[in-house]
């Protein structure tokens, strides 16, 4: 599983438009609120993103593509029958290496 998710958001961030720039992507599978397989995605923005870009209107495509990759991917892996709703968020750099030195997702 995590190959494939790693395989489907490498190839989804090669056609991400140019801004903002995504510097990483990160991900973690679990169980959301709901009882729903679920996986996190986490879209790591450069610091240096003009507060211009940092808009939802920029975000939605790069979230849309991610879905749709992840969807079409567990659809796809005949060895995966997993249902996983994507959530995909979005922080600086900065704030993910915050995180990272907290230890957190």
């Amino acid at each position: 599983m995590d190959d494939l998710l790693k395989r489907t958001l490498e190839t989804a961030k090669a056609e991400f438009p140019p801004a903002p720039k995504v510097v990483d992507l990160r991900y973690r599978v679990g169980t959301d609120a709901t009882g729903d397989g679920a996986v996190w995605v986490w879209v790591v923005l450069d610091d240096a993103t003009p507060t211009a870009q940092l808009r939802h209107a920029r975000f939605q495509p790069i979230a849309d593509q991610i879905r749709a990759a992840i969807k079409k991917a567990l659809r796809e892996g005949a060895q995966f029958s997993l249902d996983l709703i994507p959530y995909v968020r979005f922080r600086l750099k900065s704030e993910q290496d915050e995180v990272d030195r907290a230890g957190a997702a």
